[in-house]
C-alpha cells in the first residue's frame, strides 16, 4: 500500500512538472534500493518509460545514455532529497498507456562495444511476467531477490514478475553479500528467499559449494552455464538477448547434472529458428544461426533504424512478423532442447573458406 502511494506521488510529480506522455523517457540513476522500485513504478504510472542507468557506470557512459535517450527528466539520489520535502497526490493516476507503448529502454553494448538502447513495450514485458509466474510458481507468498546491477536487463526480470504477483522483493544492496558466498547464504536463509537469479559464474560457485539451499529456485543466465560439481540445487538455465525481453528459452537441470548445460526450449509465445546462411531450417543436430520471434520481440534500437532493419528481419515463416538475428550459433538436440554453440562472430577464413570455431563455454 505504501509502495503504491509513493509511486503515485512520483507519477503525479512527473505529470505536473514535466507533462510526460506515453513513450517519453525518464532516466533512473539509482542502485538496488526501495527508491529504485518506487521510481520505476512511478515512471510507469505517469505514462512514460524508464531508462535504467547504473550509478556505478563511468560518468561518460551515464552522460551518453542520458543524451542518446533524450531523457525528459532524470531521477537520481539528489531527487529524493528534494522530493521527500514536497507533497504530491497519493491517488492512483488515470492510465494513459496502451500495450504497444514503451515500458523501458535498456542500453546494451552487445558485441560491437557501442551502447545502444533496446526499446521494450508493455506487451513484451507482460508476456515475460505471465510465463515466469507460471513456470516458476510465483505467487503472493514468494520472496525474490534483486541481485543484478540495474543496467543489466536481468534486473527487469527480477523485479516485475514478483511485484505483479504480490510477492516480496529483496534488493541485495551490499556487494559483500552479493560476492561473499557465506554472507549470501545467510541473506537467503534469513529472508526465506524462494526465488533467486544469479549470473552463470556465481551460480556455478553456489552449486559447487557445500551450503544447503533448500527450497530455493535458482534462475541463471547471462553466459553459457557449466556446472562442475554434482549438486542437488534446483537450477534453471535461461537464455535470451535483451532484444527479446530478457528470456527466450529455459531449461531445468536434471538432478546431479554436470558439464555444459542446454539452454532448453522456447518460453511461452516464443519461436526459435535455427537456420543456415540462406535462412533455411537446418536438421536436428546441425549447427546454424539462432533467430527468435514472438511476443517478446522488442521494438528495436532507439535512434538506430538501420541497425534495427539489419537485425530485425521479416520472418519468412510467419508473414507480417519479424524475427531477431541473435548472431549466436546453436543446434537442436534429439530431445527437443537446444545446445548453445557460441557466437557467429568467432569465424575465420582460410584461403576464402569459412572455418567455424564453436565456443561452448564463454
Amino acid at each position: 500500500f505504501e509502495l503504491n502511494e509513493r509511486a503515485n506521488q512520483i507519477g503525479n510529480f512527473l505529470r505536473e512538472n514535466h507533462t510526460v506522455k506515453p513513450n517519453d523517457l525518464i532516466g533512473i540513476v539509482l542502485d538496488r534500493s526501495a527508491n529504485l522500485i518506487i521510481s520505476i513504478l512511478g515512471v510507469l504510472k505517469s505514462g512514460a518509460a524508464y531508462v535504467p542507468i547504473d550509478p556505478n557506470y563511468p560518468q561518460e557512459r551515464i552522460d551518453f545514455i542520458i543524451a542518446d535517450s533524450d531523457c525528459k527528466f532524470t531521477i537520481g539520489d539528489n531527487f529524493f532529497n528534494l522530493f521527500n520535502a514536497t507533497e504530491y497526490s497519493k491517488e492512483d493516476l488515470d492510465r494513459v498507456n496502451s500495450t504497444n507503448d514503451l515500458a523501458y529502454v535498456i542500453y546494451t553494448s552487445g558485441t560491437t562495444g557501442q551502447p545502444k538502447g533496446v526499446m521494450v513495450e508493455h506487451r513484451n514485458l507482460v508476456n515475460l511476467c505471465y510465463w515466469h509466474a507460471s513456470s516458476f510458481e510465483v505467487d503472493a507468498n514468494s520472496r525474490g531477490t534483486l541481485f543484478s546491477g540495474v543496467g543489466f536487463d536481468a534486473s527487469v526480470w527480477e523485479i516485475f514478475p514478483y511485484l505483479v504477483n504480490g510477492s516480496s522483493l529483496y534488493p541485495i544492496k551490499n556487494d559483500e553479500i552479493r560476492l561473499n558466498i557465506n554472507e549470501f547464504s545467510n541473506f537467503i536463509k534469513n529472508n526465506k528467499i524462494s526465488h533467486c537469479y544469479l549470473p552463470s559464474v556465481i551460480c556455478n560457485e553456489v552449486a559447487n559449494s557445500e551450503i544447503d539451499f533448500n527450497n530455493v529456485k535458482f534462475l541463471t543466465g547471462g553466459e553459457a552455464l557449466k556446472i562442475d560439481t554434482v549438486s542437488n540445487l534446483e537450477i534453471y538455465n535461461n537464455y535470451g538477448p535483451t532484444e527479446n525481453t530478457i528470456v527466450s528459452t529455459f531449461y531445468k537441470l536434471k538432478p546431479n547434472e554436470i558439464g555444459a548445460i542446454s539452454i532448453g526450449r522456447p518460453i511461452s509465445n516464443t519461436h526459435i529458428y535455427i537456420l543456415d546462411e540462406e535462412l533455411n531450417i537446418v536438421p536436428i543436430g546441425v549447427c546454424g544461426k539462432l533467430y527468435i520471434s514472438g511476443a517478446g520481440l522488442s521494438r528495436g534500437y532507439l535512434n538506430k533504424p538501420e541497425l534495427t532493419a539489419e537485425k530485425f528481419l521479416d520472418n519468412p515463416f510467419e508473414v507480417g512478423t519479424k524475427m531477431y538475428d541473435t548472431g549466436d550459433l546453436a543446434r537442436w538436440l534429439p530431445d527437443g532442447n537446444i545446445e548453445f554453440l557460441g557466437r557467429k562472430d568467432f569465424q575465420v577464413k582460410i584461403r576464402g573458406k569459412v572455418i567455424e570455431r564453436y565456443e561452448r563455454n564463454i
